[in-house]
């Protein structure tokens, strides 16, 4: 795995469906974990390469690893980029953001 970019902070909400499945003459409901999902942003977004500019553009699928701090181990998820958004102020740095969006099996691909 190489470092394509990188990112100055980071945002990531995961989320399950609960599905209940009613069994006969039960008293209580019971309810497994369905479909699961991930999205988050990265703000102050630098590139180091093109890979994901260009998978962006194609809309296959990357890894993107999220370091909460420094010694920790990643989280790691197979995504999809989302959109890719530039802005700047008048007197302000340029600042670019990253939504991506990661579905059931793809969640915590390792680490």
């Amino acid at each position: 795995m190489s470092l394509a970019a990188y990112a100055n902070s980071s945002s990531t909400s995961k989320a399950v469906d609960i599905i209940e499945t009613p069994e006969f003459q039960a008293t209580a409901k019971k309810r497994i974990a369905g479909m699961k999902s991930a999205s988050g942003t990265l703000s102050q977004f630098d590139m180091t390469d093109a890979t994901y500019s260009n998978a962006l553009n194609a809309g296959v699928p990357i890894v993107i690893e999220n370091r909460t701090a420094i010694g920790n181990l990643p989280d790691r998820f197979w995504a999809l980029l989302d959109k890719d958004e530039v802005a700047a102020a008048v007197e302000g740095v340029q600042n670019e953001t990253i939504s991506w969006v990661s579905y059931d099996a793809w969640i915590n691909l390792g680490g």
